[in-house]
């Protein structure tokens, strides 16, 4: 009786194996819109996580945290050595920080002497600048003379340096 009912199915076609009818354009189509779905979601994480880093380190940030021109200067001592001169409130806070210690050396609170910080940090930084300055300027005119020197008739012996 068991292979009866096996032979009918057999000859009413149930158990009879077809070819999977394969549509490119629906799969095509839907690869397509997966694609987009899954950029679509990323760029929202990425919008999500800006926001709020924004929100998080404006509210965060700002308590107890010091304004960045509040450094005026930093003057190196050594191999990780320094000594950072920090503006707070009506005062200047001469720090000593090293690799494992940040100490105050001394608080000056009188406006002469903090002018006079101030001045003279300025200074030096012009003077930095100014150097820095010429130093690329004399770098640019490197740039722009070694192909026209390399060009001449000694270079190809080596007398020119590259």
């Amino acid at each position: 009786m068991l292979f009866a009912a096996a032979n009918d199915a057999k000859e009413s076609g149930y158990l009879e194996y077809k070819e999977p009818v394969v549509t490119n354009a629906a799969s095509t189509a839907s690869t397509f819109l997966y694609i987009i779905s899954l950029v679509a979601v990323f760029l929202c994480v990425l919008a999500a996580a800006y926001f709020v880093s924004k929100y998080l380190g404006s509210k965060l940030g700002m308590q107890g945290a010091l304004n960045a021109k509040s450094i005026l200067g930093i003057l190196p001592l050594g191999q990780n050595k320094s000594l950072v001169f920090v503006e707070v409130l009506h005062s200047v806070l001469v720090l000593g920080v090293t690799d494992q210690n940040i100490s105050l050396v001394k608080e000056i609170s009188e406006a002469d002497d903090i002018e006079k910080i101030k001045t003279d940090l300025q200074k030096k930084h012009k003077d930095t600048a100014l150097f820095q300055s010429q130093k690329q300027s004399l770098e640019d005119f490197q740039q722009k003379i070694g192909p026209v020197l390399r060009k001449l008739p000694g270079a190809s012996r080596g007398d020119v340096r590259k």
